[in-house]
C-alpha cells in the first residue's frame, strides 16, 4: 500500500471519529472523498475498491441524526 492510499484511510477514518463530536466534520470527510476519490488516482490502486463515497455519506448521514436535538433549526 502507497503512502498516499495510507494517508487517504487515516484522513477518512480521522473525519469519521470527528463527525460523531460535531457534524461539520462529516461534511469535511465527504468533500474530502469527493476531491480525493482513490479509484481516480494512481495511488487507490492498491486500496480496496469500495464504495467510499456512500460510507462516508452514511456516517454523516449519522452524525446528523445522532446530534439532531444540538443543531439550530431555523425559525419557521
Amino acid at each position: 500500500m502507497t503512502i498516499p492510499g495510507l494517508r487517504f484511510i487515516f484522513m477518512v477514518a480521522g473525519f469519521t471519529l470527528l463527525a460523531f463530536r460535531d457534524p461539520i466534520w462529516a461534511m469535511a470527510s465527504v468533500l474530502f472523498e469527493y476531491h480525493n476519490h482513490p479509484s481516480l488516482s494512481w495511488w487507490g490502486k492498491s486500496l480496496p475498491d469500495l464504495r467510499w463515497t456512500l460510507i462516508v455519506s452514511l456516517i454523516a448521514l449519522g452524525a446528523f441524526f445522532l446530534h439532531w436535538e444540538r443543531l439550530k433549526h431555523l425559525p419557521k
